[in-house]
């Protein structure tokens, strides 16, 4: 029992301590608190106090200063009423109130002049419109490939009557020389005769576009004999030159 008594005799003693200690503590921090408070009446007493005597041995310099207040405050009052009144007019207006970058872009066009630019432009499709020439009546262009090898061919005979007359060519005075090449070998041929004029003929009609004569067939043994005729008239050919030089 005896020992239980000490213990909780101690326990209480220890417990008493401590709110002593913290009782300490709480009046140290209002007596802080206080001291804060009184410091800060103190200066402002002294303050005013200043000013005070100040405003009695300078009258004049109080007067400046309050002047300059009242300039001051009387500016920002008319700032404020100027962004009001520039407000209402953007609002007014439907003009959405421009940011810094915003208004930089906007100075930056009106001293390059874009602006006029644009009404310029904005003029000009409005005339275009009206006068009905930016309208495009044409449709789109569509192009035709025509194969070379399904082209059809020229007929000689075709040709020869799509070709100008002699009539046709005195009434016409300019000179055409493709014409008067074709009239200058169709004379030429006129003075040939036989196998030649034959020849001629068909290498004229082949120019124009005609396809040429398919080669004469024979049997091997006339074609065989037809050779051996040949190769006799050279050889006599070849010995009356020989024997007449």
């Amino acid at each position: 029992m005896n020992k239980t008594n000490k213990k909780f005799s101690l326990q209480s003693a220890v417990l008493k301590k401590l709110e002593e200690y913290g009782d300490s503590l709480l009046e140290s921090e209002e007596y802080d608190k206080k001291k804060r408070k009184n410091k800060k009446a103190n200066k402002t007493e002294a303050e005013s106090e200043k000013d005070l005597h100040g405003s009695k041995l300078f009258p004049h310099a109080q007067s400046n200063t309050e002047k300059a207040t009242n300039k001051r405050k009387k500016k920002q009052k008319k700032k404020a009423k100027n962004d009001v009144l520039d407000h209402s007019k953007e609002f007014s207006l439907g003009i959405s109130p421009l940011s810094g970058v915003q208004k930089h872009l906007s100075a930056l066009s009106v001293d390059l002049g874009l602006d006029e630019f644009k009404r310029q432009c904005i003029a000009k499709h409005e005339i275009q419109k009206s006068s009905g020439e930016g309208k495009c009546d044409t449709g789109p262009e569509i192009i035709v490939y025509s194969n070379p090898r399904k082209k059809k061919k020229p007929n000689p005979k075709e040709q020869e009557e799509s070709l100008p007359s002699k009539n046709e060519a005195d009434d016409n005075p300019d000179f055409d020389m493709l014409q008067a090449r074709y009239e200058v070998r169709k004379f030429g041929i006129k003075g040939l005769q036989g196998n030649q004029k034959d020849e001629a003929m068909t290498s004229l009609l082949i120019s124009l576009g005609a396809k040429p004569p398919k080669n004469t067939f024979f049997n091997y043994k006339e074609f065989q004999q037809m050779r051996k005729k040949n190769i006799e008239d050279e050889r006599e050919k070849r010995d009356l030159k020989m024997y007449f030089f």
